[in-house]
């Protein structure tokens, strides 16, 4: 929400015009805001370099020398969901090198695109073995909250059901009587339906003192709001967000929520910024170049 501060440099007009340049020109916020809400759903998102070229197949290099960022060049920032993103050829036979497991390149809807050209963005990394099934991202936050949200709400529905059968009316008569008679069940069907039309505390229901009776079954509820309150709040600890600040409600059955919480929370974010830094320093690189020509390189940023 904060976002980030340019720093770094020595030339403070120049720090305030690529700050005002990646939030008003470019809205790196917002992209990375959106590359987060993809990742979340779908374990993760590219972020395109965008520099105008019909040959995206060609090696993208951030330096000085870089012929297709020169000042006042095309540049944009575009989210590229992976479901429309395959992997191209990539080593899978020696992982003493470093490009092990890495894709060179991205078909992108049949187009093919140099993985220097595509920022990946992710979280919770698989197994090796797994990574070309996860597009060589990760394992979306929501498939593993999947589980706790079905436990979550089927507690929620059998909770539901329990209280609407909490009361059951038991009704003794002699039955084989019932059956045997005519008309027998039409008259017994009137009956129920008159008991439970009129049944609420000021009814009085009469039947035969020697061979009927009726009875009143509870079921007890105690510890259901409980349960419902504590697998919704496991939630919450899965997916490492205070309960208030995710669900809007005080947690029951944890410690008073407070500063302490929110602080570890905020420590979590800061944890997860990490991970993002070397994805938005590419895309300042880009914006320095676009705009000034030239790389700094003290330039850096620092989150709020």
């Amino acid at each position: 929400r904060e976002w980030i501060q340019i720093t770094g440099s020595d030339d403070a007009e120049k720090v305030e015009q690529i700050q005002t340049a990646q939030e008003k020109k470019f809205h790196l916020r917002e992209v990375f805001h959106e590359a987060a809400t993809t990742t979340g759903y779908m374990g993760g998102a590219f972020v395109y370099i965008d520099t105008g070229t019909d040959k995206p197949n060609l090696p993208l290099v951030l330096s000085n020398q870089c012929g297709e960022l020169d000042k006042g060049s095309t540049l944009r920032f575009v989210v590229v969901d992976q479901v429309n993103v395959s992997p191209g050829e990539y080593n899978a036979t020696d992982p003493l090198k470093a490009d092990y497991m890495k894709p060179r390149f991205f078909w992108v809807l049949g187009q093919k695109v140099h993985a220097s050209r595509l920022i990946p963005l992710l979280d919770n990394p698989p197994p090796t073995l797994l990574k070309p099934a996860y597009n060589f991202l990760g394992i979306p936050q929501a498939q593993i909250l999947w589980d706790y949200v079905l436990h979550w709400n089927q507690t929620r529905v059998y909770t539901a059901d329990l209280v609407r059968k909490v009361s059951l009316l038991v009704f003794q008569t002699d039955t084989d009587a019932i059956f045997m008679q005519p008309n027998g069940v039409q008259n017994f069907d009137i009956r129920m339906k008159a008991l439970q039309r009129y049944r609420d505390n000021n009814s009085v229901f009469v039947c035969s003192k020697e061979s009927e009776a009726v009875q009143n079954v509870q079921t007890t509820i105690a510890g259901c709001t409980d349960g419902v309150r504590q697998s919704l709040e496991m939630i919450a600890a899965i997916n490492r967000t205070p309960a208030v600040k995710l669900l809007g409600i005080s947690p029951s059955g944890f410690n008073a929520t407070g500063e302490s919480d929110l602080r570890n929370y905020y420590d979590h974010i800061r944890s997860r910024q990490e991970l993002r830094r070397d994805a938005i320093m590419k895309c300042l690189k880009a914006i320095e170049l676009v705009e000034f020509g030239e790389l700094a390189p003290s330039l850096g940023n620092d989150f709020n």
